[in-house]
């Protein structure tokens, strides 16, 4: 890391004891080629669905948010839903949970938002959920993306430069099959898209099951 030397009264000693320290990460599961063979009967039952969808202050596409929350017990869905959780629980133990915890995770409700040209999704958590995520039926790697914020960064002042260790947007591009988990407080939205072709993302959130405190089980 360069620095100009008005900053540096000794710069050899300065550069030898240099050291920044990355704390408290923030992660997202990205799983890819998720539940391919279904994508064909989901989008044809998403076309049964499309004049029950509708629109809110958050979401300003297309989105069965308010009007379809179960699609995880319908046909097709379900099998999605299964695989959801399956790699959901496999993120949980990646990240320190407990094997006999990341059981206890289960699908809470499920959606689905389809957009197109002048559609965007203000930046939002999830309240009550546990994990949450984003399924893509149809989208365009190059064209479309989520994005996921930290709004506690750089509160003060904005740097001159962006970069990995300063940047206040991480980017993920959508394309069929990924998978995208990440916890319900987490900041994320979709920017204005400028584009005419249609993106379709299945959404869910995930909770866990209520365990006495006094039921201390082991791993």
């Amino acid at each position: 890391m360069a620095y100009s030397k008005s900053f540096r009264p000794d710069a050899t000693s300065f550069e030898e004891e240099l050291c920044i320290h990355e704390m408290f990460p923030k992660v997202v599961c990205r799983h890819d080629n998720i539940g391919l063979d279904l994508i064909p009967g989901m989008l044809e039952m998403v076309e049964e669905f499309r004049d029950q969808t509708a629109g809110n202050k958050t979401l300003y596409v297309n989105s069965t948010h308010s009007t379809i929350e179960t699609l995880h017990r319908l046909p097709v869905f379900k099998d999605l839903a299964a695989e959801i959780i399956r790699v959901a629980r496999g993120f949980m133990v990646e990240y320190g949970y407990a094997n006999h915890r990341a059981s206890d995770l289960f699908m809470a409700g499920m959606w689905f938002n389809h957009s197109s040209k002048g559609n965007f999704i203000f930046p939002h958590i999830h309240h009550g959920g546990f994990l949450s995520c984003a399924y893509y039926l149809k989208a365009d790697p190059e064209k479309h993306e989520v994005l996921f914020h930290d709004f506690h960064k750089n509160i003060q002042e904005e740097p001159a430069e962006f970069n990995a260790r300063n940047s206040e947007v991480f980017a993920i591009p959508c394309k069929p099959g990924r998978l995208v988990i990440f916890h319900s407080d987490q900041p994320h939205g979709v920017p204005l898209q400028v584009h005419e072709d249609e993106k379709i993302v299945v959404a869910c959130n995930m909770i866990l099951k209520n365990v006495p405190k006094d039921q201390g089980r082991m791993a």
